[in-house]
């Protein structure tokens, strides 16, 4: 009972140890953060897709915890990653703020439909932020007709309601192959893989009237890893096998209007220059039209030769080789594609779309110690916080389909 006792006397003893370790450290940790007071209403700033966004406002008078800064600018939490204002619209105080609480954000994010007032407290008649219109932006929990969200290291409340926002149903990447002009698609009745050009330009024509933002895969994956925002219109195009009509026909339409996209190259298909073009072949980019294009396409890997088929059970060499084959023949791929002037380094090649979208754990592995760090299949579906970087879905652009449903999968409702 005695040693019973003693042993009960020491694990509290312990106990409080802990708890007042925990506090003091707290305690630390929150004298070290700074905060800035904005001295008027301050317009909020993100660099996406290579431009600089309006993305929100602080109102005056408000205090907002500093996360880093610049020459020019504070940065605080915004959203999935910061935000930026000028230096001279805020400074520095030792005000504290009430609300300052660690709580993490989830993976559900909704798309804003107008610039949304954040609340302090539900119920209260005035915001200390806006999050802008059209951004994505993750919420910690719903609470009744509100989300809770993080700003500048803050919490507060945005309305739930439809006209406000609407949840976000993820990044539309879609995935083109092949593609002739109209008069010529009559050689290719059958394969769904194939559009015609004015198909492809139409639907490029509507991108761009409804403002959607074409971003690459480092942008995607910094999303992915919670370094970036992105707004609400973005999609990613993506073009497999590497073909030379993607350079004949759907760059200049891309260039025309300012958008981008990423091949995925067979290895073993790039010679040093494409052979004259026929529209009644499968024919490949070389490495001359991979540079030339080089400020609209984003070169990345569809392997070296794996884009082939076991004879006797029809799996794709990516199932049927063991790890070993996998990681030589990605690694010879890197070599080969790197060998364009569009790519600076073979490190930048580590984005891989699987033949046929087909992988298996062993392919998930070899990829990884490749250097690949996300990965495409062909299952259908939208990009999501929270999903597993090596089994990315994508939506399927096909000959058949009508137009209605090519604006219902950038849409997220296909």
């Amino acid at each position: 009972m005695i040693r019973q006792k003693k042993f009960f006397i020491r694990y509290l003893f312990f106990v409080f140890f802990l708890l007042g370790f925990f506090l003091f450290n707290n305690q630390v940790n929150a004298n070290e953060l700074r905060y800035v007071q904005v001295i008027q209403d301050t317009i909020l700033y993100d660099d996406i897709n290579g431009k600089q966004v309006v993305v929100g406002k602080l109102v005056k008078d408000e205090v907002f915890i500093i996360v880093s800064e610049d020459e020019s600018y504070y940065y605080i939490k915004f959203g999935n990653h910061t935000a930026y204002f000028f230096k001279t619209d805020g400074v520095e105080t030792d005000v504290g703020l009430t609300n300052h609480e660690i709580q993490p954000n989830s993976n559900t994010v909704i798309i804003t439909q107008r610039p949304v007032t954040v609340f302090q407290n539900i119920g209260d008649a005035g915001g200390f932020a806006l999050i802008g219109r059209n951004m994505r932006y993750p919420i910690i929990e719903k609470v009744g007709d509100y989300y809770r969200v993080h700003i500048g290291g803050r919490l507060g409340y945005i309305s739930a309601k439809p006209n406000f926002v609407k949840p976000d149903p993820g990044i539309p990447v879609l995935m083109y192959h092949h593609m002739v002009e109209n008069k010529d698609l009559h050689l290719w009745t059958g394969n769904q893989m194939v559009i015609a050009v004015e198909q492809f330009q139409e639907q490029v024509e509507y991108l761009a009237k409804h403002g959607y933002r074409t971003i690459g895969l480092s942008e995607l994956e910094d999303y992915l890893n919670n370094e970036a925002n992105l707004t609400g219109n973005t999609v990613v195009l993506t073009f497999d096998d590497g073909y030379l009509s993607v350079y004949q026909y759907a760059v200049p339409i891309l260039r025309e209007h300012g958008f981008h996209a990423v091949n995925f190259a067979i290895g073993i298909r790039i010679r040093q220059a494409a052979e004259p073009w026929d529209p009644a072949y499968l024919q490949y980019m070389g490495l001359k039209e991979m540079n030339e294009a080089g400020d609209i396409l984003e070169h990345q890997h569809h392997t070296y030769m794996m884009h082939l088929r076991v004879k006797e059970t029809n799996n794709p060499y990516m199932i049927e080789f063991e790890e070993s084959a996998i990681i030589a023949d990605l690694e010879l791929g890197k070599i080969q594609i790197n060998k364009s002037a569009a790519v600076n380094d073979v490190s930048e090649v580590k984005y891989l779309a699987y033949p046929w979208g087909q992988y298996d754990d062993e392919a998930i592995s070899a990829s990884l110690t490749s250097g690949i760090s996300m990965a495409f299949t062909t299952e259908p579906g939208y990009v999501q916080l929270g999903m597993e970087k090596m089994k990315l879905p994508r939506q399927g652009i096909a000959q058949s389909h009508p137009f209605h449903y090519f604006i219902k999968k950038i849409e997220g409702t296909f």
